[in-house]
């Protein structure tokens, strides 16, 4: 039977996961306007600066892959206790490292860290609400990631231009070290923990692994995410260096940006009575014709209109649909949340890691490379949806 708690201790619960899930975002956006300043610091290629992104994002997906059964049997504050230890520390060897191949396995283990430190956080809600109210929380989540990009690259403008690259991971210790304080004033969510047996690790992820619905749905969610990663590891280099604007107006652009994710996931929130299929219809069609538009108007001259007018409206767009893609699948496997989480966003951060990598191969003098990998991405996208889902058994709505 589920644990019933006071409402003060579940408002702590909510505001801690709250504040626990957007650091993911934020440990990667908040020194996006950092990137060419670092390449020149580090004396490396753009490449090896970029690289940082995919291997934060690639240790947070195995991380999550493996977290999510260890999290059911030790339980949720301890994993999240040492995943805060294990980032702070991490960060502060970037902060003193010359050397950016040491900067590029911090960051894997830094996004290791968050994934052992979100994966519990967010399997505490599953322990503490049910039903309706379960997706409810799930889908304020997932608003709450998108509250990182959002602010992370503003902050980070201006922490850059005034103090330079090292103040973007002095912040994130900072906010690290009162997660650290939170953790001590939050209860043990998990009442009944399952034993730790590889047989049934093999099973469960076998499970989830082999499910239509799941796997789609879990790869279309990555891909409505990797539409932010093009941006974040083109737009810097080409605003900056291409266009020859400061750090702090990248800074606005990329909050820009973070707002347009976050009012997509408003507008998938207040538009739930739509059915999750006949909105991914509505809304994918949008996106093809939008990158169809960025096409035509990067084949002439580039300007910032130009270049971020289609880069916010696709990633608006792609702001309704994750949210939803995720609330409706985790609220089908509560049964297993942890393993459902890990596995889930293993996944989403692993096609978000490969999006990165190829992002990073573009060095582009204009948006033309960009807006034909968005376009790309778009149809590829829609048309599996319409393969994978058109005989699907799941059918409720958000």
């Amino acid at each position: 039977m589920m644990h019933t708690y006071p409402k003060k201790t579940l408002r702590l619960i909510i505001l801690f996961v709250n504040l626990a899930i957007p650091l993911g975002g934020m440990s990667t956006d908040i020194f996006l306007p950092s990137l060419p300043a670092m390449t020149a610091f580090f004396m490396s290629s753009d490449t090896m600066i970029q690289l940082s992104i995919t291997f934060f994002a690639l240790g947070l997906s195995i991380g999550q892959f493996i977290i999510g059964p260890i999290s059911d049997n030790l339980g949720r504050r301890k994993p999240v206790f040492l995943g805060i230890l294990l980032q702070i520390t991490t960060t502060l060897t970037i902060i003193f490292t010359r050397s950016i191949i040491t900067v590029d396995f911090a960051r894997f283990l830094q996004g290791l860290g968050a994934a052992v430190m979100m994966v519990p956080s967010r399997a505490m809600l599953a322990d503490c609400f049910h039903g309706a109210q379960l997706k409810r929380h799930f889908t304020y989540i997932t608003a709450s990631f998108s509250i990182g990009p959002i602010i992370a690259p503003f902050i980070g403008g201006y922490l850059q231009h005034t103090f330079g690259w090292h103040s973007n991971f002095i912040f994130i210790v900072i906010f690290l070290s009162l997660l650290l304080l939170m953790i001590f004033a939050l209860p043990e969510t998990m009442e009944h923990r399952k034993a730790l047996s590889m047989k049934k690790i093999k099973n469960s992820y076998s499970y989830f692994l082999n499910n239509t619905f799941f796997m789609s749905s879990v790869l279309l969610a990555g891909v409505f995410l990797a539409f932010t990663s093009i941006f974040n590891v083109t737009g810097p280099f080409l605003i900056q260096e291409t266009l020859h604007r400061s750090a702090i107006f990248y800074g606005y652009m990329a909050l820009l940006s973070g707002a347009c994710w976050f009012f997509g996931n408003l507008t998938n929130r207040y538009t739930q009575q739509i059915h999750w299929k006949t909105k991914l219809h509505i809304v994918m069609p949008l996106m093809i014709l939008n990158g169809i538009i960025f096409v035509y108007i990067s084949s002439t001259t580039i300007s910032i209109a130009k270049f971020i007018v289609p880069v916010l409206i696709m990633i608006y767009l792609a702001g309704i649909l994750f949210p939803m893609m995720v609330a409706e699948t985790l609220s089908q496997f509560k049964k297993d949340a942890g393993s459902a989480n890990g596995i889930l966003f293993s996944l989403v951060w692993i096609v978000f890691s490969l999006f990165t990598f190829i992002g990073s191969q573009i060095h582009p003098n204009n948006a033309l490379p960009i807006a034909y990998l968005y376009l790309c991405i778009a149809i590829i996208s829609y048309l599996f949806f319409i393969l994978r889902f058109i005989n699907c058994d799941i059918d409720s709505t958000p």
